[in-house]
């Protein structure tokens, strides 16, 4: 059994394709985490995130997730260039 406690959505990021890939943070969990063919799944400290190799935009949505207020990252195809749009 999985349980989360105090879940909060902090980044929605719309692709091009108008997927979503959503963003939580929680306080608490308990269970089993588990991977898949995507990739592996695992706890790390909030300190190590910069550290890994991750998404370039990782920096980007990590201020999001702490920004009240922000919750939207978008890439923008303007003139031939992804540009990244942060509400």
């Amino acid at each position: 059994m999985h349980r989360t406690e105090n879940v909060e959505l902090t980044v929605v990021c719309l692709l091009e394709d108008g997927g979503k890939v959503l963003l939580f943070k929680a306080v608490e969990w308990a269970g089993t985490l588990t991977s898949s063919e995507e990739g592996e799944m695992k706890w790390v400290e909030y300190s190590q995130l910069p550290s890994l190799k991750t998404v370039d935009d990782l920096e980007e949505m990590l201020h999001m997730m702490n920004a009240p207020g922000l919750t939207e990252f978008q890439y923008l195809l303007c003139g031939g260039e992804w540009v990244v749009s942060i509400k």
